[in-house]
């Protein structure tokens, strides 16, 4: 490995995402909850910049996208069923995107999260057990999660990984 870059501040219990041009981080803890957003363009090395701002400080979000948008899901703070969401070719604030299923239940998403070009999936999650839940977003066009199904097991703290034709970890 060779060393890329620095984010702005260290930060902690942050979330990562991106397309094929740019590298996203947001949220986490830099001595408290931030709300930062910064990003990194993957053709080349160097410091992260600001992106913009989420909502409200974050930590322990869940992150997926797709080509254009950059998706964030609840938080690990509780109480928070908040989908934003950012357009990852142009810098800017994260927009209010829908609502988890689970409106202000205590399900904390550091979970599996992710996408194709059409879908992100975000699944498991504690409340404070861990949760079999999987939900779905359509990324291109704002709106609730919907029900996708169940994992095998109670998860949470999991990873996610997708290609073209989605999956969850």
């Amino acid at each position: 490995a060779t060393d890329f870059g620095n984010l702005t501040a260290a930060t902690d219990d942050c979330v990562s995402t991106g397309n094929s041009t740019r590298g996203l981080v947001a949220g986490g803890d830099s001595g408290s909850a931030t709300d930062t957003i910064e990003y990194i363009t993957i053709a080349s090395a160097g410091n992260a910049t600001d992106f913009g701002n989420l909502l409200a400080a974050k930590l322990g979000l869940s992150a997926t996208s797709g080509t254009t948008r950059a998706i964030f899901a609840a938080d690990n703070t509780g109480n928070s069923n908040v989908i934003q969401y950012v357009t990852v070719a142009s810098t800017g604030n994260a927009t209010d995107f829908g609502d988890t299923r689970f409106a202000n239940s205590g399900i904390h998403f550091t979970n599996a999260a992710a996408s194709n070009s059409t879908r992100g999936v975000f699944g498991g999650g504690t409340t404070p057990s861990a949760q079999v839940d999987i939900m779905y977003v359509t990324i291109a066009s704002t709106g609730n999660a919907s029900d996708f199904g169940d994992l095998t097991s109670t998860k949470y703290q999991g990873a996610g990984a997708s290609d073209a034709h989605g999956g969850l970890g």
